[in-house]
């Protein structure tokens, strides 16, 4: 059997905006980070993701704790927004090989404001 993770799709992550700090949430995968601007906000991200995921390597052995979706409020507004064509691709961001999740990528994607 092999030991490669099969790799299914991007993890979306929602930036939104308000009273001047930018907010991502992925959708995949129920992780937050905020910034200042939106490159703050990627930036944030991405170091926190990664903190995370070798916290949970190093002390529980695995990931299976991230690997829960967004809570549904932000499902519908990613669907809405979607809808009324208000998203575009902010960033895309190549997942880290080593990290053993089902995904390939990230895509932030921003709503328009």
């Amino acid at each position: 059997m092999s030991n490669s993770v099969v790799r299914v799709g991007p993890i979306r992550v929602l930036v939104s905006v308000s009273k001047q700090r930018y907010f991502a949430q992925s959708l995949e995968i129920d992780y937050f980070a905020e910034g200042l601007t939106k490159e703050e906000v990627v930036q944030n991200f991405i170091d926190g993701f990664y903190a995370t995921i070798s916290y949970l390597v190093e002390n529980q052995g695995n990931v299976q704790k991230i690997a829960v979706q967004a809570p549904e409020n932000f499902w519908k507004e990613f669907y809405e927004h979607f809808f009324d064509n208000k998203l575009s691709i902010l960033k895309k961001v190549p997942l880290r090989s080593s990290v053993r999740l089902p995904f390939n990528s990230f895509h932030f994607l921003v709503i328009a404001e």
